[in-house]
């Protein structure tokens, strides 16, 4: 154990996610559907993997990496402000990119410098313990700070990220927080009820809805984004 101390099963809530299992991809998938009712089965265990992430230190104040094996720079214009609503894993180590599993170094790639103000370390709990990995929660603002085009000889494009201060809150602990277990480092989030625990506010929801008419786009194979109020929701 370390010392952050975790139950038995809040520690294997975290190592299951971090497996090459279907978990990771089926509940990231359910996360990005508008239609908040398919959640419902997996609220148990989020609930318990929250629970787990809420009590870790947060990883604040850093730059994480993110690769991507796709052009993604049409998608994210600088200025604007996209919300990612799936767990999103990244790394404090360059080098872990190199590997052909994740960005490699050779064809049609998209490197995120992600400005950090609130990402988990998982480390001490991930399957893969030499990835220096960094979760990044639901509900993670960001607004894109700069954009690096690849040149002649590399396909390879940066964006700059910055984590921002949501206009809402998209996300409520599944228990009391310190101010050092807050999921922003601007203001207080309640508690959530066993019901309404990890459900984005209603507010949200209500500018979603507002909404569905507007014009959508893809990035990758992920589900479609809409745009609302100059905010990407992808």
């Amino acid at each position: 154990m370390t010392q952050t101390q975790l139950s038995q099963d809040e520690a294997a809530a975290i190592h299951l996610y971090t497996m090459e299992t279907l978990v990771y991809p089926l509940l990231n998938s359910k996360l990005r559907e508008r239609d908040r009712e398919q959640l419902k089965p997996w609220f148990a265990y989020l609930k318990l993997l929250l629970t787990a992430l809420f009590k870790l230190p947060l990883s604040t104040n850093k730059i994480l990496w993110r690769g991507v094996k796709l052009d993604l720079s049409k998608k994210y214009k600088i200025g604007e402000e996209y919300v990612w609503w799936s767990f999103t894993s990244c790394t404090t180590a360059m080098k872990v990119l190199d590997s052909d599993l994740y960005l490699g170094k050779n064809g049609v790639r998209t490197l995120f410098a992600i400005e950090c103000i609130n990402g988990r370390s998982i480390v001490d709990y991930s399957y893969f313990k030499q990835e220096d990995e960094i979760l990044l929660l639901p509900g993670t603002y960001f607004q894109v700070v700069d954009y690096l085009s690849p040149n002649s000889t590399n396909d390879l494009h940066i964006i700059q990220l910055r984590q921002i201060e949501p206009p809402v809150n998209f996300l409520q602990p599944p228990f009391n927080v310190t101010q050092e277990q807050q999921p922003t480092t601007m203001q207080h989030v309640p508690m959530a009820s066993s019901n309404d625990m990890i459900v984005f506010t209603s507010s949200l929801q209500q500018m979603s809805l507002n909404n569905q008419q507007s014009s959508t786009t893809s990035i990758g194979s992920a589900p479609s984004s809409l745009s609302i109020k100059g905010i990407s929701v992808i």
